[in-house]
């Protein structure tokens, strides 16, 4: 995440570095104990409501999703208050149903930027997934993704390098298929050619050579009626419908 210049901040905000973040102790409550509100702003962090570990099991009702869930990750500095932060996301829009599940069992989930992080789709309840990062064009990266698959799922999958994975995953209703495909590329960069049946778009700390990856209309105008972008903690749903000119309805 790009961090905003000294002429960025508002009078009697300066800050010294990104990580002199301790300034003062916020309520046992927050994600991001020890972290000020200043710096929550300036880091990209949203507060979410904390859950007991009963309410976790409840809304991740089988043990591939809540594998899935508690395996989240990030490289993304502050790793450990980004991880609690993407964790947040996951279960206020799982726990509210704000995604309606029906659409990403029949329809693609897009990836962008997504790297070897295979959980953070999955823990949505995504079938059918494209992963597209140009750093999935290496073997390591193939074989860091097959071991979080059978870290999450607890079954081997072939030793094979492959473009694609086939597993079976319980979302909460028994096993079901799930199709992942590598797309080793970089969006707005490498020509891709996207299917008309997008369900979902993701973005997780997503950068292009500007440090921010807009949506163009290659996406846009193949998402799906009733489909979702989620941009971090932005949720919004394509409406086509309305004058066909693809609005958005903010969700979260």
């Amino acid at each position: 995440m790009e961090m905003p210049s000294i002429d960025q901040y508002e009078e009697g905000e300066q800050e010294n570095d990104v990580e002199n973040v301790l300034e003062s102790q916020v309520g046992e409550e927050t994600l991001y104990p020890g972290l000020s509100e200043t710096s929550k702003r300036l880091l990209g962090l949203k507060e979410f409501r904390k859950f007991s570990a009963e309410e976790e099991r409840n809304t991740f009702s089988s043990s591939d999703r809540m594998n899935a869930y508690l395996n989240l990750s990030t490289n993304t500095f502050p790793i450990d208050h980004k991880i609690n932060y993407k964790k947040g996301i996951v279960r206020d829009i799982v726990s509210k149903d704000l995604i309606d599940e029906n659409i990403l069992k029949n329809n693609l989930t897009v990836y962008l930027g997504s790297g070897t992080d295979i959980e953070y789709p999955l823990a949505f309840g995504a079938r059918n997934i494209w992963l597209v990062d140009p750093e999935l064009n290496n073997n390591e990266a193939i074989l860091e993704l097959r071991e979080r698959i059978e870290k999450i799922t607890e079954e081997r999958l072939s030793l094979e390098i492959q473009e694609s994975f086939r597993f079976d995953f319980d979302f909460g209703n028994g096993k079901e298929e799930v199709m992942v495909d590598i797309v080793p590329k970089k969006y707005g960069i490498d020509g891709i050619h996207f299917p008309e049946n997008i369900g979902l778009v993701i973005l997780f700390a997503s950068q292009d050579m500007n440090r921010q990856v807009c949506i163009g209309e290659d996406i846009r105008n193949n998402i799906i009626e009733g489909g979702y972008i989620l941009n971090e903690s932005d949720l919004e749903k394509v409406n086509n419908n309305i004058e066909g000119d693809g609005s958005l309805t903010r969700l979260l």
